[in-house]
């Protein structure tokens, strides 16, 4: 099976090869795709390929993007200009060729993304054809199908966030979005379209996402599914993506009701997903068989070589943070910023656990240096914690302070610290969530986010040159390559 995957997975690769620039898809293979794909092992070599860039992004570059354009992030070194760029939040520089190593950091990115997005739906294509009718591919095709509407969802949730302005910037968020690609892009002309408004994009998400929740299958199952499933997409990951998508637009109702039916309905007792008792355990483990059951869904690596790098580390590898030298060598570190937000007790085990403060006073995370090197390990992308703190605001929110008090003194009791008291006040409770999440949630991806959910300011962190910017600040949203607004007429560019 490996190989016949592999050879697929291998023409999977050729059809993108000749996508020459950001948005420009131009897919073509020798091999017909009837043939490529036309078996279940064809389609999740496809599947696998559009996985990996997945993970590319939404375990690296969308973590680390959305945590330097905060606030609680400090760069201290770079290898590259554009990591600086980023930074400094100068979208110019930032989509400048000549600034950047040669390359539009953040547009450039949109080639691979698109080609993950293209791989999904040339997979989708084939799978509701009629034309396959193996039983390896008939036992799956359900699951087939769901885990291209899950990578599509996915996708196209993490770009309108850093490509478009948040949901709420206009009444009606008719606002401009991103370009979606529903189907396979066959030429260049059939790219040649204007982006889709941001409502336009969060429906599809949405639709998306219930497709996937009602086809992808509760876990993975050796007797039917193929063994490159596991580690993939589940029922719960759609459902933890669109408990996310509906909390990022503040639909309280629709989030909770998710929320209820991957955890369990009862704050403080969760029936699936529960908490893990040691506090690293999300963060350290390895490839498919390995995953904490406080994950909802993550990436998954193989257990040797190949690891994750999201740019944490000064040599670009995420292993090798020395905690023998006097100074950090990564190029990222805790800001000040943070430390004084989070107010971390000494007794606090995310503190103790998954922060190293070096002889210098710099501070940096270990969550993702737990494993050492000698392989990859799997990034957590939605734990239970969020959907816990999630849960414990909208009740909070509504008025429900037991509920609310029982969730949060979840989270507290793992730490170690103090729990709250029943009595205590509604204003204080949301404080105390609040507070809770930065400490929770710190540097996977979720402060910029959550900030602009809220319409809160965004601060200026440790940048002496900056001040706070507006939550729908130009300066947080990505520029497309103004190259691709010359071929696509139709492209509108952000402002700077």
């Amino acid at each position: 099976m490996r190989n016949i995957v592999f050879a697929a997975l291998v023409l999977t690769l050729a059809f993108f090869a000749g996508c020459r620039k950001e948005l420009e898809i131009d897919p073509y293979t020798s091999v017909p795709e009837s043939q490529a794909l036309g078996s279940a092992d064809g389609m999740d070599g496809a599947l696998t390929n559009a996985y990996a860039i997945t993970a590319q992004y939404v375990g690296q570059r969308f973590t680390f993007w959305s945590e330097v354009l905060a606030d609680h992030v400090k760069i201290i070194a770079a290898q590259d200009r554009s990591v600086m760029n980023f930074y400094n939040r100068d979208q110019a520089l930032i989509a400048d060729e000549t600034a950047n190593n040669g390359t539009n950091e953040s547009s450039n990115r949109l080639r691979s993304i698109y080609q993950a997005l293209n791989a999904a739906a040339l997979v989708r294509r084939a799978a509701e054809s009629g034309r396959v009718t193996e039983y390896a591919f008939v036992t799956n095709k359900a699951r087939i199908i769901g885990e291209c509407y899950f990578i599509r969802a996915v996708l196209h949730f993490e770009m309108v966030r850093l490509w478009g302005h948040p949901w709420g910037k206009t009444p009606d968020n008719s606002h401009p979005g991103i370009i979606i690609n529903k189907e396979p892009v066959e030429n260049r002309e059939s790219q040649i379209k204007a982006r889709a408004s941001v409502a336009e994009v969060y429906e599809l998400i949405i639709e998306d996402l219930l497709k996937a929740e009602e086809l992808l299958p509760p876990s993975f199952d050796v007797g039917v599914h193929s063994s490159y499933f596991a580690g993939r997409a589940t029922q719960d990951a759609a459902r933890g993506y669109l408990a996310k998508v509906y909390f990022q637009q503040n639909n309280f109702p629709e989030a909770l009701a998710v929320i209820n039916r991957i955890i369990g309905p009862v704050p403080g007792n969760l029936s699936a997903h529960p908490l893990e008792s040691d506090i690293k355990r999300p963060y350290a483990t390895r490839g498919p068989e390995d995953i904490s059951p406080e994950n909802i869904f993550q990436t998954t690596s193989p257990i040797t070589g190949g690891g994750f790098s999201n740019y944490w580390n000064g040599d670009n590898s995420i292993y090798r943070l020395d905690l023998t030298r006097a100074a950090p060598n990564s190029r990222a570190v805790a800001s000040t910023a943070f430390l004084n937000d989070a107010r971390l007790a000494d007794n606090d085990l995310r503190k103790k656990e998954l922060l190293y403060t070096f002889p210098d006073g710099s501070v940096i995370t270990r969550k993702f240096n737990m494993l050492g090197t000698g392989g990859g390990f799997n990034f957590p992308v939605i734990r239970s914690a969020e959907m816990v703190l999630d849960r414990a605001e909208i009740n909070a929110l509504a008025g429900k302070v037991s509920e609310a008090v029982a969730d949060c003194n979840l989270i507290r009791s793992r730490a170690g610290i103090s729990l709250l008291t029943p009595g205590i006040g509604q204003g204080a409770l949301l404080d105390t969530i609040r507070l809770e999440r930065v400490r929770e949630l710190s540097f996977e991806g979720d402060r910029l986010h959550n900030l602009k959910r809220m319409k809160q300011d965004i601060p200026a962190g440790d940048r002496p040159d900056q001040t706070f910017l507006p939550w729908d600040s130009n300066k947080l949203i990505f520029q497309y390559d103004p190259n691709e607004i010359v071929r696509n007429k139709l492209l509108e560019q952000n402002p700077i």
